[in-house]
């Protein structure tokens, strides 16, 4: 009889770490992005999840009241050689359709000259789970990708960005 409760416990904490353990909807693994460039051309590298950004949240009310629903923020920031801009662009497309067939839905895309700009974001029926944006720049040789997962208000996007100075989010603009 114990042998059965005590499997029985194990299996039951087993099944809620793997529950646990699922990143949220709207959170992109970053590493995808870090894979497109050698170790020496990460730029920038954010990824604030779980107890960490809530923390960082509870040091200023306004911020708080602004990131509270927000489960990660990713951010990779890549200087990309001029032979590497053409293969990252496919990849860079290859993700996108890859996000859109997965229920992301494409909020803007931008093509420029120099610079191809992708902004995709999850959602259900009550709220916006996850946002994506995706910038290379070809005239500045860089890739920019900036992920935020969890209840995510579009307005106050720009406020967490100029907050935490995370590149890409502080020039979204919803008007």
């Amino acid at each position: 009889m114990f042998k059965r409760l005590f499997i029985g416990s194990c299996t039951l904490l087993m099944a809620f770490a793997c529950m646990a353990a699922d990143p949220p909807p709207g959170q992109i693994d970053p590493e995808q992005f870090l894979r497109l460039a050698d170790d020496e051309d990460v730029r920038i590298e954010v990824s604030l999840r779980g107890a960490l950004l809530k923390a960082i949240t509870k040091i200023d009310p306004e911020l708080h009241a602004l990131a509270g629903g927000l489960e990660s923020i990713n951010v990779v920031v890549l200087s990309l050689k001029e032979a590497e801009l053409d293969r990252t662009r496919r990849q860079v497309r290859q993700i996108d359709e890859d996000l859109q067939s997965r229920g992301w839905q494409r909020l803007a895309r931008v093509r420029e000259e120099d610079a191809e700009i992708k902004v995709l974001v999850l959602n259900n029926e009550e709220q916006i789970q996850g946002l994506v944006v995706m910038v290379i720049e070809m005239s500045e040789g860089q890739l920019i990708f900036a992920n935020v997962a969890g209840e995510i208000d579009l307005e106050s996007l720009s406020q967490i960005g100029e907050q935490l100075d995370i590149p890409g989010l502080e020039s979204i603009d919803v008007d």
